[in-house]
């Protein structure tokens, strides 16, 4: 039986650790609502399943610093048609001005 197992109890230990609970504060702030695990609506589920399919995802990048990053990821968005051309300098510049 699984349930005997010396790695399926460690595994359900290691798996419970994850779960993270919520408390909200009830109007006037004076109580706490009961804890609950925080849920997502299926439509974000889906919004956020469309976008990592379709979307520009950067997640290998040969990068060390925050300025090369932004780099590629203007780059891989102009590439991909998520960002026109002709906006592509205005982002450039928008990011060396704002530094």
């Amino acid at each position: 039986m699984a349930a005997c197992d010396p790695a399926y109890s460690e595994l359900v230990g290691f798996s419970n650790s994850w779960v993270k609970f919520e408390e909200d504060v009830e109007e006037g702030g004076s109580r706490w609502s009961k804890p609950h695990v925080a849920t997502l609506s299926l439509h974000s589920l889906f919004e956020l399943r469309s976008l990592l399919l379709n979307g520009p995802v950067l997640l290998d990048a040969d990068a060390q610093t925050l300025i090369q990053i932004t780099d590629l990821a203007i780059d891989m968005m102009a590439n991909s048609g998520h960002l026109p051309f002709n906006s592509k300098e205005r982002v450039f510049f928008f990011k060396i001005t704002t530094r």
